[in-house]
């Protein structure tokens, strides 16, 4: 029993209020205008983001030795430093070598093209071309000198480079490089010289002598690489960025920043111009100074002068902001100890003044008394409280640490250590080799500083590889610094392969991630991560895209573009940007392949190649049983007739069958496709990624559609300016169906199959299905129809659900919502055969709305009254807070209706209303969620709320969760409902979180027609129901979502609620382990304090009801099974993975409809 004192956040006077009435009954405020981006977005806090910049002397070499090089034993006393001759020698082994790219890597490389920096010099003006014949020194430095880049100097030696002859596979090996030691040089023939008249063969053009001359002045050096790289990430970040380096020369620095804000990005982008290198490299005693900084001790070092921490005031989000160092060096540590001791150790016995629970173990070093090494520094700040704040840092799998804390990145350029991976995800124990100074040990140092600060390490050997590992360290950063969409499961029941998907989502550019973790096989507890398949997508012509037009589908692709495959309307959008035709339609379905030949002059860049996944639910697909045995005719085998059912689930012989179909993963994106992803197959590391190219990886895309309604917008994508919007943003349903698929070219051949039914919710009004029965072999032929608002002309926006069901009638349909702000802003139920999409019926309530206040039906969900497996009945909600009941069953379609009428007039089970005369009738966006009742009839559960548009997070609209009773008969009256109420919130340490009590009063149903419970807390006003509830177990089980603007809120917060389904009261036990002894029984009970009318006090101990969300806002739930009990996880907008355990319920019930018993 937990036991505490309660501090009450719910103390309730009810009042009654005498209202007037009004006539006309429409929802409270204006429907507002569709988001087109995550409304809890507007509260997020930016990252701190320090770079540690090496401007030791060997950053102004000018030489840096390929790999392969290195390892060439006859160049192994060949110089690795100091400044190179671009007038080489006609008989100088070394000064040629230098000059071929593939032996010094910093030297020009033809097959690139180096561009000038991003940003201005000293006088201002933009970084330009550079002139063959006056090519400047140094960039920033305007008024400095230039150089001839056409002179020889007197030697009739031109300037200009070797050629690499490279056998293909980008690595240097001997004699790949023109070496007049080695036979077949032949200066004549391999250089390439800047002009002519200096009795060579080989001269470059004019544009080749401007990317020469470019490269000379801003890429000939290890510290113009860096520059460039840095410029170009400042120039295009909005985030909060610093800047020191080892030894202030030059008095460079910058304290951390918003670049977006004010002339900051211009200051900072000029210190790093400004960078000049000279000295050693004492990064150990750099980073320490960087903690420092971050504590708000001591800076000076760092500035010249004292500066506060750039971890942001409470009152601005300080307490859930994330902070970053990233490091960079191209050599060896050395210097002086950073007096850290042996932070990484595990034990306070040995120098370790935390001892907490994130070092020792695998991230201890080898030996015991190794200490003040750069992991130690790394270690000391990642477990340091940084701040007094409270800590908010939201947790992630790879980060749990909820402390203001340093994450370090390391990046080494151009120095290997001796380690060529990192530990393995499950050891207890790796063995860090001891770092010694000025040696190569120190570089994994850098690597273990990287491990125990739960960055990355990021080894580059060439400049195209360390602006790329930048890149990749600040896209890893924004990554954890994303919010997250929703998770899936692979299972329903814990075991060794059971996996969490979570689809996340970054908004400064705009890319998306989809992640897959492990689970304990024990505890379900979120563990390392698998694969993430945005880096998992094929190159641009290994990809499989398709999409359609006239219900006809084609391939994706250039081939299809000018074979005319696509239609007029899709070319001409694709050949115009914002209006206006620019005939770049070609090079955007390239872009849209993945391409990035125009990224950045032409077409927007993206970190890569998914886009963002916001509101679509990700569906994992493998071997569902629907339980349809006994609904299609039999099929012979063995000379015995057998239910083909069956067969479908059983027999792996035909491709289109269950059984030997791989599992699959598909999820929406808002880069304009659904994409279908590989579940089972070859699983890579940090060090060796699996190659969807040339391996079967899990994770990988194995195609992605295009929906036809997205082609007015598609070209957007490639905008410069790009302002977000959404794509395939919807939901997906996955379902069997025994129909003609069309894919033998005959007509009325059925067959099991499965179909894949996909919603744009606010990316369009489309729905579109196709046949997944055998996705790896998907193809143009099983796009089975796409359809938009000029094939139904009552379609809106389709949020919610659609389903697959089978029909009285003898027909397999899809039924679905018509969505919001339709043509004529009605809500009705659309229902599509599935073998000919014109065959449509859409039953009107007849309830319309208006252009200001649009009605729209919601998810519906169809039931089986009679256990048939024939859909008899659909409930949905819609905006005016109706909550309808559509009557299937009849085999006549023309009987197909609304199941309730006052003579013609069609009207719903049931108004969601506060009160009789339902002035204020509250919202339905949910699905409704159906189960019997024990004494007939069916229990309708459902909750109101809405978060759609931009008005809707600031709506204090009281919202409810009902249990309306359908016995055959209209309910028409609040009163008619037994109310349910909040009694009491309290905080409970031992987990961390708040609780929530609900009453528990009896439903009397000979008097009452159900239930409900007003979601009234004064703590959490706005408090609504946007996610679809579940039944399980005899609960209903729901989350709410509670918008809130403070900024470590992540938009706002939720309540996973469950209650007895057919009272609405609390349970007779506990459904959560609230005192996190891993055990669910009566201790997981809370004591109240409850004091009665004559002012005496008295004891209560009681289950809970509620439980709140610690990752910001969440949707339903994903459920996996432990035995007797089972785990939930919810997937935040605080990024992070919340898992949760209970006591266990029953399965849940079929995906696509309810079959009730």
């Amino acid at each position: 029993m937990v036991g505490m004192e309660i501090m009450n956040r719910i103390c309730r006077l009810r009042l009654r209020h005498l209202l007037l009435p009004v006539a006309v009954m429409l929802p409270t405020g204006a429907f507002g205008e569709l988001s087109q981006t995550p409304l809890y977005l507007t509260t997020s806090v930016k990252p701190n983001v320090f770079f540690l910049v090496d401007d030791s002397g060997s950053m102004d070499w000018e030489v840096l030795k390929s790999t392969g090089a290195n390892n060439i034993a006859t160049y192994s006393g060949y110089s690795n430093s100091g400044d190179l001759d671009i007038t080489p020698t006609r008989e100088d082994r070394d000064e040629i070598l230098e000059s071929c790219a593939g032996y010094n890597v910093l030297y020009y490389d033809p097959t690139k093209t180096y561009t000038p920096w991003a940003g201005v010099d000293e006088n201002g003006n933009a970084y330009a071309d550079q002139s063959i014949t006056a090519a400047l020194r140094n960039p920033f430095d305007a008024n400095g000198s230039a150089r001839d880049l056409t002179d020889d100097e007197g030697y009739d030696d031109p300037p200009g480079y070797m050629t690499w002859t490279d056998d293909g596979d980008g690595v240097f090996e001997i004699d790949e490089c023109p070496d007049p030691g080695r036979s077949g040089y032949d200066y004549n023939a391999q250089f390439v010289a800047t002009a002519s008249g200096f009795s060579v063969t080989n001269v470059m053009t004019a544009a080749q002598q401007t990317n020469f001359a470019n490269w000379y002045t801003y890429y000939r050096k290890r510290e113009y690489v860096i520059k460039a790289a840095l410029l170009s990430i400042v120039n295009s970040s909005d985030q909060r960025l610093g800047l020191a380096t080892l030894h202030r020369n030059n008095s460079v620095g910058y304290p951390v920043e918003d670049v977006s804000s004010g002339t900051n990005r211009a200051d900072l982008m000029e210190e790093i111009a400004k960078i000049e290198s000279d000295h050693g490299t004492p990064l150990r005693s750099k980073l320490a100074q960087v903690g420092e900084y971050f504590k708000g001790t001591n800076s000076t070092s760092l500035f010249g002068a004292s500066q506060g921490t750039p971890i942001l005031p409470e009152a601005s989000g300080g307490a859930c902001q994330q902070n970053f160092s990233v490091v960079m060096s191209d050599g060896y540590w050395n210097g002086s100890s950073p007096s850290i001791g042996n932070a990484d150790r595990g034990s306070t016995n040995d120098g370790d003044q935390y001892n907490s629970d994130y070092d020792g173990g695998v991230y201890r070093d080898k030996y015991n008394g190794v200490s003040n090494t750069l992991a130690d520094v790394a270690m000391h700040y990642y477990e340091t409280d940084l701040s007094t704040l409270a800590n908010k840092v939201p947790g992630t799998p790879d980060d749990s640490n909820t402390k203001q804390h340093l994450v370090t990145y390391t990046v080494a350029f151009g120095v290997n250590g001796t380690l060529s991976a990192n530990p393995d995800a499950y050891a207890t124990r790796f063995d860090w080799p001891t770092p010694v100074s000025n040696q190569s040990t120190t570089i994994d140092d850098m690597r273990h500083a990287a491990w125990n600060g739960r960055g990355e390490f990021l080894n580059a050997d060439d400049p195209q590889a360390l602006i790329t590992a930048f890149t990749a360290a600040i896209a890893s950063i924004e990554a954890r610094t994303s919010s997250a969409a929703t998770v899936a499961t692979n299972s329903t029941r814990l075991d060794a392969n059971s996996k969490i998907y979570q689809a996340r989502f970054n908004s400064g550019e705009w890319s998306g991630q989809f992640r897959a973790y492990a689970l304990n096989s024990v505890t379900g507890d979120v563990g390392t991560l698998q694969w993430d398949a945005a880096e998992l997508i094929p190159s641009v012509n290994s990809r499989h895209i398709y999409s359609s037009h006239s219900n006809t589908g084609f391939s994706f692709d250039t081939t299809s573009w000018d074979g005319g495959l696509f239609s007029a309307g899709q070319m001409s959008a694709l050949n115009a940007l914002n209006g206006t035709t620019d005939n770049r339609g070609r090079d955007r379905v390239s872009y849209l392949r993945g391409d990035t030949t125009h990224e950045g002059s032409d077409f927007r860049i993206r970190a890569n190649k998914l886009g963002d996944i916001v509101h679509s639910d990700p569906v994992y697909a493998a071997d569902e049983n629907f339980d349809y045995y006994g609904v299609a005719p039999t099929t012979t085998v063995g000379g015995v007739a057998t239910d083909s059912y069956y067969v479908y689930l059983t027999d792996d012989s035909v491709a289109t069958n269950k059984a030997g179909r791989d599992s699959m993963l598909y999820v929406g994106a808002n880069d304009g496709m659904l994409h279908a992803m590989r579940a089972e197959g070859t699983v890579g590391s940090t060090d060796t990624p699996c190659n969807p190219d040339t391996a079967d990886c899990e994770g990988e895309e194995v195609f992605a559609y295009i929906p036809k309604a997205l082609y007015s917008k598609l070209s957007n994508l490639s905008d410069v300016s790009y302002d977000h919007t959404y794509y395939v943003d919807g939901s997906i349903r996955i379902a069997d169906a025994y129909v003609d698929y069309g894919d033998d070219g005959v007509s009325d051949t059925t067959r099991w199959g499965t179909v894949l039914v996909g919603m744009l919710a606010g990316g369009g009004a489309g729905v579109y299905a196709l046949d997944v029965s055998d996705p790896f072999n998907f193809d143009t032929k099983d796009v089975l129809w796409d359809l938009d608002s000029t094939d139904l002309p009552e379609l809106g926006y389709t949020f919610g659900n659609a389903s697959v069901v089978k029909l009285a009638d003898g027909t397999w349909a899809a039924i679905f919502g018509n969505g919001y702000e339709s043509a004529n802003h009605k809500a009705g139920l659309y229902i599509v055969n599935l073998e000919d999409p014109g065959d449509v019926v859409f039953i009107d309530t007849e309830f319309d709305g208006t252009a200001a206040l649009p009605n729209g039906l919601s998810s519906p969900l169809p039931v089986d009254t009679n256990n048939d497996k024939i859909a008899d009945a659909v409930y949905a909600g819609d905006l005016y807070g109706n909550m309808w009941k559509f009557d299937l069953s009849s085999s006549n379609r023309n009987g197909w209706d609304v199941a309730f009428s006052q003579g013609s007039t069609p009207k719903p089970l049931y108004r969601a209303c506060t009160t009789d005369d339902c002035s204020s009738p509250q919202p339905i966006t949910s699905r409704p969620e159906v189960a019997d009742h024990t004494q007939g009839g069916v229990m309708v559960l459902f909750g109101t709320g809405r978060y759609l548009s931009t008005s809707d997070p600031s709506s204090t609209q009281l919202q409810t969760f009902y249990g309306i009773r359908d016995t055959g008969s209209m309910v028409t009256n609040r009163s008619a409902l037994q109310a349910q109420d909040i009694l009491a919130e309290l905080y409970v340490a031992a987990s961390d979180t708040d609780y929530r009590i609900t009453s528990n009063i009896a439903v009397s149903y000979t008097s009452n027609d159900g239930w409900y419970l007003d979601l009234d807390s004064s703590d959490y006003v706005g408090e609504r129901v946007v996610a679809n509830p579940i039944v399980r177990g005899g609960r209903i089980i729901f989350t709410t979502l509670s918008p809130d603007s403070e900024p470590c809120e992540f938009g706002g917060t939720g309540w996973l609620m469950e209650l007895d389904y057919e009272n609405g009261s609390r349970l007779t036990e506990s459904p959560f382990d609230v005192n996190n002894d891993t055990y669910i029984n009566s201790d997981d009970f809370v004591t109240l304090t409850v004091t009665e009318s004559d002012g005496q006090s008295s004891e209560v101990t009681l289950p809970v009801s509620g439980r709140r969300s610690t990752v910001g806002i969440v949707k339903t739930p994903a459920v996996i099974s432990t035995g007797n009990k089972e785990v939930k996880y919810f997937s935040g907008s605080s990024g992070a993975v919340e898992s949760v355990r209970e006591s266990s319920g029953d399965k849940l019930g079929r995906q696509s409809w309810i079959q009730l018993n």
